[in-house]
């Protein structure tokens, strides 16, 4: 059976994580799964979106969040925060759906950070926080070379997801219009949901309580942080974040809503369904 991750990295999570692998398995599958349906029900026509370049984000998403607290919905949701910021910023409908599909591959390259620095309960040390600033790098890394639209796309939010535009970001310090829109989108998206999410560090926080920190800030998240257009639109759609987050956070609606099959799709819109061989291996201890 094939390895997603080295034992010897299995080896180091606790003994309660390793049970959670197989329910974040689970629930990737089930985003692969959504990624299909919102795929099939678009009109797209641009080579990115075929069969190849998907299977390609499905394998990468699985192998990214194996080994991490964090649950596949959180995939899902920054995915469809990132596309409704894009939409909110008036970027064309095709634009927004690559945002929107290549978002998910925003954490890729923590699948080579130890899990003792992946999983700490506790504040990471400085040269834990190196080591965990990396996974900007290696991820860009790992998704290049980039030959499609698509994939461009995700190696620059992987790389640039972290970058603040007030340049105090990491891991090029990249300042104002310097960093790709694509990572501005990603990074709001992505630090909305981390504010909402329960982590070993720190509690779940509340809608209106993260749309406060966003917009005045709490000494450590601050507005100049972000772009002041994404900011102008996360306040068109801010409402629509919180009832994603909310529908998304519930595995059982989700789980409920994606066993309703999708209308197959016709003509130039339809979409190749991931390949049969994307069931995922369970890592072997």
């Amino acid at each position: 059976m094939r390895h997603l991750i080295p034992v010897s990295q299995v080896r180091n999570l606790r003994a309660d994580t390793l049970g959670r692998l197989a329910q974040v398995v689970s629930q990737i599958r089930l985003i692969s799964r959504r990624f299909e349906t919102v795929l099939q029900a678009t009109d797209i026509q641009d080579a990115s979106c075929d069969r190849v370049q998907l299977d390609s984000i499905f394998r990468l998403m699985l192998a990214s969040h194996n080994q991490d607290f964090e649950t596949g919905t959180h995939l899902l949701r920054v995915s469809r925060f990132s596309h409704a910021l894009a939409l909110a910023m008036s970027l064309q409908p095709a634009e927004a759906m690559e945002i929107g599909t290549a978002a998910p591959m925003h954490d890729v390259g923590k699948i080579v950070i130890p899990g003792a620095v992946l999983c700490k309960r506790g504040p990471l040390s400085p040269e834990e926080r190196r080591i965990m600033e990396t996974h900007t790098t290696t991820g860009a890394d790992l998704l290049n070379p980039a030959r499609s639209s698509v994939m461009v796309t995700a190696r620059i939010i992987a790389l640039t997801h972290h970058e603040r535009w007030d340049g105090t970001g990491y891991p090029a310090g990249l300042q104002g219009s310097d960093i790709p829109l694509c990572g501005r989108i990603v990074m709001l998206a992505d630090q909305y949901d981390a504010l909402r999410s329960e982590r070993p560090y720190k509690p779940r926080l509340t809608h209106e309580r993260v749309c406060e920190i966003l917009l005045r800030g709490d000494g450590r998240t601050m507005p100049e942080h972000f772009a002041p257009g994404i900011l102008e639109a996360f306040l068109k759609v801010e409402a629509k974040f919180a009832t994603d987050y909310s529908e998304l956070t519930d595995l059982e609606a989700l789980a409920a809503a994606l066993e309703t099959p999708p209308e197959p799709a016709t003509g130039a819109a339809a979409v190749a369904a991931p390949s049969p061989d994307l069931e995922t291996p369970v890592p072997q201890l």
